[in-house]
């Protein structure tokens, strides 16, 4: 993203900014210290230790499924590489989730998590619903 794309979503009354692989940790700092949600987009869980590393707000697991250039690893193998080292950040998962019995999997692989948020997490007021 440009810098000047940047500096648009930071000066606008949105409330969060996402980013892919990395980013800038100045970026992330300073949407967090005017009060926006922070959001790390992954497709590759190399990208995870940057992200904790930045102190984002929430984890957007997306795998190949997801239909981006995200890179090989499917959604189902990625979202526990993600949840096992999150912590109490919330993961949501995007990609490959198109029936319930992709849900019902999806609950096996999080055994941590409660729906796509976990309670107790740093965003107490998300919903902890499947839509």
């Amino acid at each position: 993203m440009a810098q000047a794309e940047i500096e648009e979503v930071l000066a606008s009354d949105l409330n969060f900014i996402a980013g892919g692989i990395g980013a800038p940790r100045e970026t992330v700092a300073r949407a967090r210290g005017d009060g926006k949600i922070t959001i790390a987009l992954l497709g590759n869980s190399r990208y995870l230790q940057p992200a904790l590393d930045r102190n984002v707000d929430i984890l957007v697991a997306q795998g190949h499924d997801f239909g981006a250039p995200t890179g090989p690893t499917g959604t189902f193998s990625l979202v526990p590489q993600i949840v096992d080292v999150a912590g109490d950040i919330p993961v949501l998962v995007a990609g490959g989730v198109a029936t319930g019995l992709h849900i019902s999997a999806l609950f096996a692989l999080v055994h941590k998590a409660s729906g796509l948020a976990r309670p107790g997490s740093r965003q107490p007021n998300m919903p902890c619903t499947l839509h």
